[in-house]
């Protein structure tokens, strides 16, 4: 197994065990055209990262759940925020890192969510942490 170093604890990550690689190994020397093993390793690696990609989680189907009750596709900035505060929620536990990843101030971020009828995020955030 091979221990990766600097990754946060939330960071995906793929273990490959040697009996996956040895098993790849096998069967690119069965193949007529001999690849070459980094070309090969990379692109079994590649399939294998994708087909996890494709997989639906709960934030996927949260997300979908929303664009449902919106009655029409979210737009895309509101995907990917949401997607980045539900998949890493301690990130997100004051006004500041909201509006960072926004990339507006605190007092616009606030400002927006007034104009749609929304409670503050700052509001939220005192709530939680008491």
């Amino acid at each position: 197994m091979v221990q990766l170093i600097g990754l946060r604890p939330e960071t995906p990550t793929f273990a490959l065990e040697r009996s996956l690689l040895s098993r790849w190994e096998s069967e690119r020397q069965a193949e007529a055209r001999h690849e070459p093993r980094l070309d090969y390793l990379t692109r079994r690696l590649r399939a294998l990262i994708d087909k996890q990609a494709h997989e639906a989680n709960w934030v996927d189907r949260a997300l979908a759940d929303l664009s449902r009750a919106a009655g029409a596709p979210l737009p895309a900035t509101l995907r990917s925020f949401g997607r980045r505060i539900l998949e890493f929620p301690t990130h997100y536990t004051d006004l500041h890192s909201m509006a960072e990843v926004c990339g507006t101030s605190r007092g616009a971020l606030k400002v927006r969510f007034r104009r749609r009828g929304l409670e503050s995020p700052y509001t939220r955030t005192l709530r939680c942490s008491r």
